[in-house]
């Protein structure tokens, strides 16, 4: 059996590695997308931005990364955008999960708990 070559592996820059660790990851519920099939919106801001956040994409959150650090290589880009969706997955499982309100349909009178049935 042939053994597989590893692939060239290259460190990430010390300063994207800290902004994927430090990044907000916001879940924003889910959506409908043009296709009609349904899609998690999350919402993305490194944590040394305080204005500039975006609902992530791949090709969205690709184009961030390169010109923030347009010196990477594509196996590092790679490697950033393999983070960037582990640290977002990790957030949604984290995440509480979304309410139903639909308290409306079933509500009863304050009174009948207060005061007893109104028989």
């Amino acid at each position: 059996m042939a053994r597989r070559q590893p692939k060239e592996y290259e460190d990430l820059p010390a300063s994207l590695e800290n902004a994927i660790e430090g990044m907000s990851v916001v879940d924003r519920g889910m959506i409908e997308g043009d296709d009609g099939e349904i899609k998690q919106r999350t919402m993305l801001m490194f944590a040394s931005e305080t204005v500039s956040s975006w609902h992530h994409d791949p090709t969205e959150t690709r184009k961030r990364i390169k010109a923030g650090w347009p010196r990477l290589t594509d196996s590092q880009l790679a490697q950033a955008m393999r983070s960037i969706n582990g640290r977002i997955r990790t957030a949604l499982k984290q995440a509480a999960p979304h309410q139903q309100r639909n308290g409306w349909t079933s509500w009863r009178p304050l009174r009948e708990t207060l005061y007893g049935s109104n028989d």
